[in-house]
């Protein structure tokens, strides 16, 4: 998914990662100027563009069951049926408040939180407490959201730094931490390199060690040659404020 080819027919534009949910245009000059960029700020820019690509420019999705990857939720409605009982059982476990915040990360196509929804409405004055809110970045995916989940008046924010709680919150994402910006580090000659992307003699992206440019190192085992070592360098921060969110406002956080 990450050689040349692929990025030739992408195009130009690839999107740098500082923030989980936020997304910076970084230019293939831009590598070459710096000689090598982390994984981590070049890789989930691949996924950002073949999703644009795929809803904008191809005849068929980007996700699905028979598009490029597919998710449990594309597969079958049991499986956000069964998040909608978890949303209605910590509702009442919070006392059934008349305000709930429901916040998704990485909403998709909408269609796990159609299916939960859908389940939940079985639980009267549910439906009535929710406010929903998306945390979504692309903007083809979230006119699909748009569309799929009309009913239930979602807005949207870009990250959670732009998230505004003033009642309990109730927190979903299906396959959201696995796709984070992950700085990735291996072993040679007996001591930490960082993988990092390069342009190769045909201008073409490639993979190549360089001095660690994420300052994690003491959080790296003894080298060993052959170790490979991965770290979501944003993962401890996004943590620690969405549970200070959760802690001041009462709620709860499902992350599948």
């Amino acid at each position: 998914m990450y050689n040349h080819t692929i990025l030739g027919q992408i195009g130009i534009e690839l999107y740098s990662f500082s923030d989980p949910s936020f997304a910076t245009p970084i230019s293939l000059r831009d590598i070459h100027l710096a000689h090598a960029l982390p994984a981590r700020a070049v890789l989930p820019a691949l996924i950002h563009q073949v999703l644009d690509l795929g809803c904008q420019t191809r005849q068929r999705e980007a996700i699905g069951a028979a598009a490029d990857f597919v998710t449990a939720p594309e597969i079958s409605q049991v499986f956000g049926e069964l998040v909608g009982l978890w949303l209605v059982q910590r509702w009442i476990d919070l006392g059934q408040p008349s305000r709930v915040l429901l916040l998704e990360f990485g909403p998709g196509k909408g269609t796990l939180m159609a299916d939960a929804l859908r389940a939940a409405s079985a639980m009267p004055g549910f439906l009535t407490a929710v406010e929903l809110v998306l945390v979504e970045t692309n903007q083809t995916l979230r006119e699909v959201q748009a569309d799929t989940l009309s009913g239930y008046s979602p807005q949207w924010i870009e990250s959670l730094s732009a998230f505004e709680a003033d009642a309990p919150v109730l927190v979903i994402g299906n396959e959201f931490i696995d796709v984070l910006p992950t700085a990735q580090f291996a072993v040679a000659n007996g001591q930490w390199f960082e993988r990092l992307v390069a342009l190769d003699e045909a201008g073409g992206l490639a993979f190549v060690l360089g001095q660690p440019k994420t300052p994690v190192l003491p959080l790296l085992p003894k080298p060993e040659d052959g170790l490979f070592y991965e770290i979501m360098p944003s993962l401890p921060g996004f943590l620690k404020d969405l549970s200070g969110i959760l802690s001041a406002h009462a709620g709860a956080a499902l992350f599948i």
